[in-house]
């Protein structure tokens, strides 16, 4: 019997600060873990453990124990005592200010397995503007964008629209869209710092995710994203599947990227943005998240077998024949997906 610890912060570590920014990001959490902690309550010989401050979301998950988080000292001596028990260990939290990179480390720490990227790709990851810099350096297109601070003069290089965004963040929390100097001297003050400014490219927003082991990265089905680019940029779901010709860009540019940071291990994804000239000749890699995505609960919905056991088995170093069904489907930020779509999205 195997145990599998899934750990996610806004269950596990947020609840003690109801004000607490990254609330926001709560149902989607907590859609992630209990799709997860599903899929792995299904594999033979498995079973999940999972930490809550408040169980109400994860009740009554088949094959899952949920261990009660009481305080925030509480979180990080369960977190570690119960990463060096399990067999292996998920990680699901923000990159915001250093949040997912931390808790890797705990659990590398404490001795445990993760499942999950390490704390050194997820550092590596993180920071928007360093990453950006290093998928250029390798050939990699990217958007043009810089580091700023508040106080810092605009750049005046970089031509508008620009979006503004955490230098470290999560989807695409605290963003914003700028479509002039005007307005960025308006709203400058809400704008997170530090942060990455770079400019907007037009094209379709996707995302893929890779499963990563031993033996290489093997792609899942690539996502198109809905992202309604306000003032205020929100991400709203996805849909799949794409066309074939942005499918196989998508692949290319989020292996190529992937490639770039050091032993990518477990289900990481892979942002992007797909220009129209059919080459690929205006794609741009946005971000890589060094960790599950949204994008877990469609796909899991068309999979030709469990995305989890996937998983696992590429952790051990297999090759899987990952296959998913035609049927497109919507999913949403809150877990809910819909499948009465009688074609692609587009």
């Amino acid at each position: 019997m195997k145990r599998i610890l899934v750990y996610e912060f806004t269950l596990a570590g947020l609840p003690w600060n109801q004000e607490n920014p990254y609330d926001d990001l709560r149902a989607e959490g907590n859609a992630m873990v209990r799709a997860l902690a599903e899929d792995i309550g299904r594999i033979h010989g498995h079973t999940t453990l999972v930490l809550a401050a408040a169980t109400g979301g994860v009740d009554g998950i088949p094959r899952c124990e949920v261990r009660q988080v009481r305080s925030p000292r509480n979180e990080r001596e369960m977190l570690c005592e119960a990463a060096a028990a399990a067999d292996g260990t998920v990680l699901i939290a923000p990159e915001t200010d250093g949040i997912l990179a931390e808790r890797a480390r705990w659990v590398e720490s404490a001795g445990g397995r993760l499942l999950s990227p390490s704390s050194i790709f997820i550092e590596a990851a993180a920071n928007k503007q360093r990453l950006a810099q290093r998928l250029r350096e390798s050939g990699i297109p990217t958007t043009r964008g810089l580091a700023w601070t508040q106080g810092q003069p605009f750049p005046q290089e970089l031509p508008y629209p620009w979006v503004v965004k955490p230098i470290q963040g999560a989807g695409a929390m605290d963003s914003w869209r700028c479509d002039d100097w005007r307005q960025a001297e308006r709203m400058q003050s809400r704008w997170p710092s530090p942060a990455r400014i770079e400019t907007v490219v037009p094209g379709t927003a996707v995302s893929v995710a890779f499963l990563c082991g031993p033996s290489g990265c093997q792609p899942l089905r690539p996502c198109g994203q809905r992202i309604e680019m306000g003032s205020q940029v929100r991400y709203l779901g996805g849909w799949t599947p794409l066309q074939n010709n942005l499918c196989e860009r998508a692949v290319f540019w989020g292996a190529q990227a992937i490639a770039q940071l050091p032993a990518p291990r477990g289900y990481l994804g892979v942002d992007l943005v797909l220009g129209e000239e059919a080459d690929g000749g205006r794609d741009a890699v946005i971000e890589i998240n060094s960790r599950l995505t949204t994008s877990y609960i469609g796909l899991r919905q068309r999979a030709r077998g469990n995305i989890a056991e996937w998983m696992l088995r590429v952790l051990e170093g297999e090759r899987c024949d990952i296959d998913f069904e035609p049927e497109p489907i919507e999913f949403f930020p809150d877990g809910t997906v819909n499948q009465n779509l009688n074609r692609s999205t587009p």
